[in-house]
């Protein structure tokens, strides 16, 4: 493990009076640099301090970073070069140091980077130069990436979350340091040069595969895959196991269009591979899976996830997943899970409400629902909490982690905010930034005690529900304590001559719309012969012709059923214009816009009725 003594980052300096840009040295006379002395004449607010700062020099000036910034898909690519300026005394959690600065480090390209993260102002980069370059200790490489952190108050969440992972002992968990962005002049924020997560000698180091390998063991590995894809990922590097779980070749790609290579043994190999590990997680057989996938990594890797209540947890393509070749055994390869990446919503940042550091089941898959199944799994999560749990007191003391980190982040923080505070109030600034560290210092803390307190909870975290149909049974874990709702969850099962009545239980008695789910649980599907069914043959509606206005947020039409009991009351409905309204599954119309719109139900029989409603402006 790299990190050295955190205690490195405490160098943090006030921001000084003055009102330029401090510029990169020349390297031979110790003056400014022309480009960088232009760079200080320009953006008059950024007062470099105790953090490295990044000079981004991009060829075609702003109309470049224009196109780049309006990539969507991040295809516009710019160039230029690239300079570092690092302050005297600086060290980083990596190396001691001293570290120069540095001038016009070329980039074969700057391109935006990030999926939501994207769509913010303060935009987030990857950089590849043309040649390797080490940074601070964190190994050589011509790939790195500026994260913006925008969704996080605190600029820290990330920070803590790889530190976490590093001290867990995580395999290729991505090094950083904190540092200052300039590009051409403005000063875009306070950001992390951090390592790409990709199969590299000094990232995941693993052995890379060549597209004329075809036979075993050769193409063992590596592998690195990711969960859930996009629409946008090459429709070659995506596929589905049997039980519904997405994956997305990462490296290598095998698409036509940019990808690595085509290779059709090493693609039909991984993915053969993974829906093997996935059986074997499903067959409840701990050894079994184990000989597939390194369950201390799915330990350690849903620990992380479920310790900070990361809301992407397992939900996006930041969950990597990587396969060795070899085992130090010389035996195959397994499976494993990592390395970390992406908790800008983790560790009390939630999108709405209050944080609340109780409870479990924040973090969840379909693998990790089934390895809760074998109590070994357990036994080893119960385990590796230890070692957590000493992290985070490390992190949440006096003086720890979060203290080192926000000092050294602090002055940087600051003029970031400032970047949108109108008017500019650097008191106003540091006085928010303090607030916000203690609150997550104060989530860190409550996480660490309440998970130390129901440990053993885990011994019974998710339950079997047990569905039966005419054709078949097939179980599901799903939370202990949690609503289950049958007829919203499970599709309406289908039997050529009969007909679905609904859900029951174990004693007999239909299944309520929401079952609490507080044990094993069995539901079964009733059917009657279709001979028995009594079918809607009319509705009846209580108006024909509605005048409403658009300050009416719906409206709920009143009907009668012809015959008032039938046995099935399926109907469908529809509105003319759903620019104007929309229409729920009750029947229930939602407005959106002024117009004449017809709502319509469609009975079994395929007879229509319909009612007008007319939708206007309200009077002044």
């Amino acid at each position: 493990m790299k990190i050295r003594s955190l205690l490195l980052f405490l160098c943090c300096f006030f921001i000084s009076a003055c009102v330029t840009i401090t510029p990169v040295p020349d390297q031979e006379s110790g003056e400014p640099s022309e480009s960088e002395a232009e760079n200080a004449a320009s953006d008059q607010g950024f007062v470099p301090g105790s953090l490295p700062v990044i000079y981004l020099n991009i060829d075609g000036g702003q109309e470049e970073i224009d196109q780049m910034n309006a990539s969507p898909e991040h295809t516009y690519r710019c160039t230029g070069t690239m300079d570092l300026f690092v302050p005297e005394g600086y060290r980083s959690p990596y190396e001691d140091g001293p570290f120069e600065s540095l001038e016009g480090l070329q980039m074969e390209y700057i391109r935006g980077r990030g999926n939501s993260s994207w769509g913010q102002e303060k935009k987030p980069y990857k950089i590849k130069l043309d040649k390797k370059q080490d940074f601070f200790g964190m190994g050589k490489s011509k790939h790195w990436v500026l994260l913006a952190n925008s969704f996080d108050p605190t600029l820290l969440r990330n920070s803590l979350s790889l530190w976490l992972g590093n001290q867990a002992g995580m395999p290729y968990t991505p090094e950083f340091v904190f540092a200052d962005v300039v590009m051409n002049g403005k000063y875009l924020g306070s950001y992390y040069l951090a390592e790409q997560v990709r199969l590299e000698k000094e990232r995941v180091d693993l052995p890379e595969l060549a597209e004329e390998m075809t036979e075993e063991p050769d193409i063992w590995g590596g592998y690195l895959l990711a969960l859930h894809p996009y629409e946008k990922d090459p429709e070659e590097d995506r596929f589905t196991t049997t039980r519904g779980v997405e994956f997305l070749h990462d490296t290598p790609s095998f698409a036509a269009d940019g990808g690595d290579y085509e290779n059709d043994a090493q693609r039909d190999y991984i993915r053969a591979y993974v829906q093997k590990t996935e059986d074997a997680v499903f067959s409840g057989d701990f050894e079994k899976a184990g000989a597939l996938l390194d369950l201390g990594s799915a330990a350690d890797y849903w620990w992380m996830q479920e310790i900070c209540q990361n809301l992407d947890a397992y939900r996006t393509s930041s969950t990597y997943l990587y396969k060795k070749q070899f085992e130090d055994d010389g035996s195959e390869g397994r499976l494993y899970f990592g390395p970390v990446w992406d908790f800008d919503y983790a560790w009390g940042n939630v999108l709405a409400g209050n944080p609340d550091p109780s409870g479990f089941q924040h973090a969840q898959m379909d693998w990790t629902k089934e390895l809760f199944c074998m109590p070994e799994f357990v036994e080893l999560l119960k385990e590796r909490w230890q070692v957590f749990d000493k992290s985070i007191a490390e992190m949440t003391a006096s003086g720890g982690v979060i203290d080192q980190y926000s000092a050294a982040l602090r002055d940087s923080w600051i003029q970031n905010r400032l970047l949108t505070e109108d008017p500019a109030d650097p008191a106003a600034a540091a006085s928010t930034f303090d607030e916000e560290v203690r609150l997550l210092k104060e989530f860190a803390e409550g996480r660490r005690e309440w998970i130390s307190e129901h440990l053993d909870e885990l011994d019974h975290l998710y339950s079997t529900v047990t569905i039966k149909t005419e054709n078949e049974t097939r179980t599901l874990r799903y939370y202990t304590g949690r609503i289950l709702q049958p007829y919203a969850t499970f599709d309406t099962p289908e039997i050529d001559g009969l007909y679905f009545t609904g859900w029951y239980l174990e004693n007999g008695d239909a299944a309520p719309d929401d079952v609490t789910v507080d044990g094993d649980l069995t539901l079964e599907a009733h059917f009657i012969p279709l001979s028995d069914v009594t079918w809607i043959e009319d509705v009846l509606f209580d108006e024909t012709e509605v005048w409403l206005t658009t300050e009416d947020a719906s409206y709920q039409p009143g009907y009668t059923l012809v015959p008032e009991a039938p046995v099935d009351r399926h109907v469908e409905w529809s509105v003319s214009d759903e620019s104007i309204a929309y229409v729920a599954d009750d029947g229930t119309v939602y407005i959106s816009g002024a117009g004449d719109v017809t709502l319509t139900v469609k009975l079994h029989s395929g007879k229509t009725v319909s009612c007008l409603i007319h939708i206007s402006e309200p009077e002044e």
